[in-house]
């Protein structure tokens, strides 16, 4: 079968007090897929910060990708969110899996204050409702390392002229059960074949859009 490009699809695996975290069983559910002739490679990112700056860079040395998409979770979010901007800064108490802290500190010294992505964020969200998808647009990630990975992300897209695009997504059914069982509080969720549904249909809109450009 013939390869047009290869897309990336990340996902962070789980952290904190999270019993599992569906990015990274949506992003690995993807490997090795093909969706309209592009190559799907999708992989967990480690909540870290070491990791996730190794990790971008090796992204675009190893696959040189035609497109990435990223996946964090938000249990505080309703719905799915396409993120539209990642600020050049982090500044958080909560520490990686490291145990690093980042407090007040630049992601990339004398860089952008902000990055926007290029991907048209209003024309997918019609386009996702549209297929019976539920989605929302948010305008920064945060402040920790969904908003750190997006930033290394962007600043990386920008210079190679590829789209990439974060999506936070809410818990998992499955996730939110157990949270119940064992007493905790309860949150926000979503069925992951729906999530999937959702990321499967981001590839083919960039695709399309990739292929008229």
């Amino acid at each position: 079968m013939l390869v047009h490009g290869n897309v990336v699809v990340l996902g962070f695996d789980v952290f904190g007090e999270e019993i599992s975290n569906p990015a990274s069983r949506i992003a690995e559910s993807f490997n090795g897929l093909v969706i309209d002739s592009y190559l799907i490679h999708g992989l967990t990112v480690p909540v870290s910060y070491s990791s996730v700056k190794r990790g971008i860079k090796l992204v675009f040395e190893l696959y040189n990708p035609t497109m990435v998409i990223a996946l964090g979770l938000s249990a505080s979010k309703p719905l799915p969110a396409l993120e539209r901007i990642a600020l050049n800064y982090v500044d958080s108490s909560l520490p990686d899996i490291d145990g690093v802290i980042f407090s007040g500190k630049h992601i990339i010294p004398n860089g952008p204050l902000a990055l926007e992505t290029d991907v048209d964020i209003y024309s997918l969200r019609n386009y996702l409702l549209d297929e019976g998808i539920p989605i929302t647009i948010s305008y920064h990630a945060g402040t920790y390392l969904c908003n750190y990975m997006y930033y290394l992300l962007l600043y990386e897209s920008k210079i190679r002229n590829i789209k990439s695009l974060f999506i936070h997504i809410p818990r998992g059914r499955n996730d939110v059960l157990q949270l119940i069982r064992s007493r905790k509080r309860f949150s926000w969720f979503i069925d992951e074949e729906l999530m999937i549904r959702l990321v499967e249909l981001t590839i083919k809109y960039l695709i399309e859009k990739e292929i008229n450009r």
